[in-house]
C-alpha cells in the first residue's frame, strides 16, 4: 500500500492514517503515517513484557534532523498541547508505503532520504534504517530518542521520582528505568550525552475520547552520524542486545515472513493485503498460539479468537496455527467453558461469556472441514465437546443452562453481560440480554449438530441420541418462539413471557452458521429488513435507527462511547455473517455473487487506505459519513471479510 502525491497533500485528512507492524508475541510498532504521536499507544517500539500481554512503550519516537552543510532541517513532526505542529517535517514527506516494512521518502531541496522500519518476529526489536538516496554532498544525521518505558495504557509526566540511567559504549546506548532496559544500537555514531525532557505532547485522539492526552518524554541525548551519498545506516532498538542480528539477517527474516503470507493471496492484491493483515493478529501464548483481538489495547479473548479463527487461520491455510489455538484454549476448559479473557493484571482467566465456547465448536468444525484431521478430533477434541454439552445441559456458570422444555440455552445473571454485546457502564449493562438470545440458540444448535456429526462418525450412538433429542426440540419450537410477525424478523431475546423486539443483527447467525435454523420466505424477509435498516457501506448496525435508543455517533468519553457501542454502532465483522446468510438464502448465482463483490470492493477500496493502512477497524459510526472508530485493527473484522472473500471465491 502506497501513498504519494495528492494522497499525501492534505495534512489534516491524513492525520487519522496509521501504520501497524507486529512481532507475533504481543508487541508492536504503530504511529500516524507522519510519525506524529496521537495516542498514548503510539510508539516505535512497544514491547511485550509477559507475552502476549503487559505491553510497555519503550521507545516513543525519534527526533530526526538533517544537518545540511550547517543548516539543520527537521523531518519529523509533533503536536503539542497548544495545538501547534512543530517541527513541520511532514512537509518534506514525498512518499509513504507499507508492506513488509514501513517506508518513508523525504525530499529536502536536492536531497532525498529513505527511512525504513521493520519489526523482528518473536523479538522486541525494531530496525530503523536511513538510506541517502539522492544528493552529492555528505550530510550529518542527528537522531534523538524520546522515550517513556511505561505501560501502554498510561502516560508519563516528568517528576523527580522518574529515574533514567544510561551508558554508551561502542555504538550502543543502554537506558534503564526501574526493572526495564532499552538498548539503542547505532554503529559508527557519536553519542552526545544531553538529557532533556520534552513537555506536553498532545495525543489528540485520546483527548477526543476523554482519556489521558498529555505526555512528557525523556531524551538521554542525541546520536550523530555522517551519511555519504548512497550510504545506509541502521538504528536498532531492543530490550535484549544479545544476541542481535545484522540488518541484512533481520531484513531477510522480516521479508520472508511477509512474503510467505502475502503470496497466499495469489494474484489478487487485495486478498494478499488481507492475508498479510491476518498474520498480524497471531501471538504466542505459553507453548501455543492465540489471537490478539485488536490493536492497540486488546489482549487475546476467547470469543474473539474463535470467531476469528476460520478467517485468520483456515481459509488462509495456517492449519498448524489453527490446531494450536484450539488446543491452547481447550487446556483452559472449565465447567464446560473456555475463558473469555486473559487479564493483563492477573493470571487467572475469566469465564464471563456464554458464546465463546460455542464459537469454539464452530472453529473445530471449520478446522475439520478444511483439514479432514479426524485423528485430532477423535483423540483430543471429541471428549471435550461432550464435556461442553454435558455441562451446558446440567448447568454451569452464570445460570447458563439448557431449558429441557424447548431444548434452548438460557444464560444470564443480574449485572453480568455474557454475549458479544457486552458493554457495561458503571453498574448498568447497556444491552441486557438475559434469557435466550437469538444467536446463542443458533450457536447451541450448531454445536449439537456438529457433535451429532462426530458421534455418527465415531459410532457413539448414546451421544447421537442425546444430541438428536435437543436438536428436534429446537427445530420444533424455534420459529414459534422467536418469530416477530409484526416486524417480519426475529426477536432478539426471549425470557419467559418477555420478548425483546429490538431490531438487531444477531439473528443473522441463524442463517449463516454451517447448520441453519431459518430458511425460505422468513429468511428472505429478515434479510430485507436488515438490508433496509441495518446495512451501511461499512458494515452492519447493531440497532435500528428507528429505535429511540439508537446512538449514531461513537464519540465522547468512555461512558458515552460504551452507551453507543452496541446501540447503533456499525461493526464490519458482521459483513461475514450477513453475506453468508444472503448467499445461503438467495443462492450463489452470478447476480448475487456480483452484488457481494461490488459491495466488498467499494468497502475495501475505501477503507484499506484509511484508518490503519492495510487493516480493518473495529467499528464505524452508525450515521454517515461512518467514521472509523475503536481499535484501528480488529481481528474479527479482518477475519470475516477474508473468510467471505475466500470461501465464496470472490475476486477483488
Amino acid at each position: 500500500m502506497e501513498l504519494s502525491g495528492e494522497k499525501l497533500f492534505d495534512f489534516k485528512k491524513n492525520l487519522n492514517k496509521e501504520y501497524l507492524i507486529t512481532n507475533r508475541i504481543g508487541g508492536y510498532s504503530v504511529c500516524n503515517i507522519f510519525g506524529i504521536l496521537m495516542r498514548r499507544y503510539h510508539g516505535l517500539l512497544v514491547a511485550v513484557t509477559r507475552q502476549p500481554v503487559e505491553r510497555f512503550v519503550f521507545l516513543n519516537k525519534i527526533e530526526e534532523v538533517l544537518d545540511l552543510a550547517g543548516e539543520r532541517v527537521a523531518i519529523d513532526s509533533n503536536i503539542y498541547s497548544d495545538g501547534i505542529v512543530y517541527p513541520d517535517g511532514y512537509k518534506y514527506l514525498e512518499k509513504f508505503s507499507l508492506d513488509a516494512f514501513v517506508k518513508w521518502v523525504y525530499r529536502v531541496r536536492d536531497y532525498r532520504l529513505e527511512k525504513k522500519l521493520g519489526m523482528l518476529p518473536d523479538s522486541n526489536t525494531i530496525y530503523l534504517s536511513y538510506k541517502y538516496l539522492e544528493g552529492t554532498k555528505n550530510i550529518k544525521l542527528r537522531l534523538r530518542p524520546l522515550l517513556s518505558i511505561r505501560n501502554h495504557h498510561i502516560v508519563q509526566k516528568s517528576n523527580q521520582n522518574i529515574k533514567y540511567t544510561n551508558k554508551f559504549n561502542d555504538g550502543t546506548l543502554k537506558i534503564n528505568r526501574d526493572n526495564f532496559c532499552l538498548y539503542i544500537k547505532l554503529d559508527n555514531s557519536e553519542f552526545i550525552d544531553e538529557p532533556l525532557w520534552y513537555y506536553n505532547f498532545l495525543y489528540s485522539i485520546d483527548k477526543e475520547k476523554g482519556e489521558p492526552y498529555n505526555e512528557d518524554l525523556f531524551s538521554p541525548g542525541v546520536f550523530e552520524i555522517n551519511l555519504n551519498p548512497a550510504s545506509t545506516i541502521t538504528l536498532i532498538a531492543t530490550d535484549n542486545i544479545d544476541p542481535i542480528l545484522t540488518t541484512e539477517q533481520a531484513d531477510n527474516i522480516i521479508q520472508q515472513r511477509y512474503d510467505a503470507e502475502f503470496r497466499k493471496g495469489g494474484e489478487s492484491l487485495t486478498k494478499s493485503v488481507l492475508f498479510s493483515a491476518c498474520d498480524s493478529f497471531f501471538v504466542r501464548r505459553d507453548d501455543g498460539w492465540s489471537v490478539i483481538a485488536g490493536y492497540p489495547w486488546f489482549t487475546d479473548w476467547g470469543r474473539d479468537t474463535m470467531i476469528s479463527l476460520p478467517g485468520l487461520a483456515l481459509v488462509t491455510k495456517r492449519f498448524d496455527i489453527a490446531k494450536s489455538i484450539i488446543k491452547s484454549f481447550l487446556k483452559y476448559l472449565s465447567k464446560g467453558m473456555i475463558p473469555n479473557v486473559f487479564p493483563e493484571a492477573q493470571t487467572e482467566p475469566l469465564y464471563n461469556t456464554v458464546d465463546g465456547t460455542l464459537w469454539l465448536a464452530n472453529s473445530i468444525y471449520f478446522y475439520y472441514r478444511y483439514t479432514g484431521d479426524e485423528e485430532f478430533i477423535k483423540d483430543e477434541v471429541y471428549e471435550k465437546l461432550l464435556n461442553i454439552i454435558e455441562n451446558h445441559i446440567k448447568g454451569t456458570r452464570h445460570s447458563i443452562k439448557v431449558d429441557d422444555e424447548d431444548g434452548m440455552l438460557y444464560a444470564g445473571e443480574e449485572g453480568i453481560q455474557l454475549t458479544w454485546m457486552d458493554a457495561k457502564v458503571e453498574n448498568i449493562v447497556v444491552t441486557p440480554r438475559r434469557g435466550k438470545p437469538v444467536e446463542i440458540q443458533a450457536l447451541w444448535y450448531n454445536l449439537l449438530k456438529i457433535v451429532e456429526l462426530f458421534a455418527d462418525k465415531f459410532n457413539d450412538n448414546k451421544t447421537k441420541i442425546l444430541t438428536q433429542r435437543y436438536i428436534k426440540k429446537i427445530e420444533e419450537r424455534f420459529i414459534d418462539l422467536f418469530w416477530f410477525s409484526d416486524g417480519k424478523y426475529l426477536f432478539d431475546v426471549i425470557d419467559k413471557n418477555k420478548k425483546d423486539s429490538s431490531l438487531r443483527p444477531n439473528q443473522l447467525f441463524t442463517m449463516s452458521l454451517p447448520f441453519q435454523l431459518i430458511f425460505g420466505e422468513k429468511a428472505r424477509l429478515i434479510l430485507q429488513v436488515i438490508k433496509e435498516k441495518l446495512l451501511t457501506p461499512f458494515g452492519v448496525r447493531t440497532l435500528s435507527p428507528d429505535d429511540k435508543r439508537y446512538k449514531g455517533v461513537y464519540t465522547g468519553d468512555l461512558k458515552a462511547r460504551d452507551m453507543a457501542y452496541h446501540q447503533g454502532t456499525v461493526w464490519p465483522y458482521l459483513l461475514g455473517p450477513y453475506f453468508t446468510a444472503y448467499l445461503n438464502v438467495y443462492s450463489r448465482d452470478s447476480k448475487t455473487r456480483e452484488e457481494v463483490k461490488i459491495y466488498l470492493k467499494n468497502f475495501l477500496d475505501t477503507h484499506l487506505s484509511d484508518g490503519c493502512i492495510s487493516n480493518i477497524s473495529e467499528i464505524f459510526d452508525g450515521d454517515s459519513p461512518h467514521l472509523c472508530r475503536g481499535c484501528f485493527a480488529q481481528a474479527w473484522s479482518v477475519a470475516e471479510i477474508t473468510r467471505i472473500i475466500v470461501e465464496e471465491g470472490i475476486e477483488i
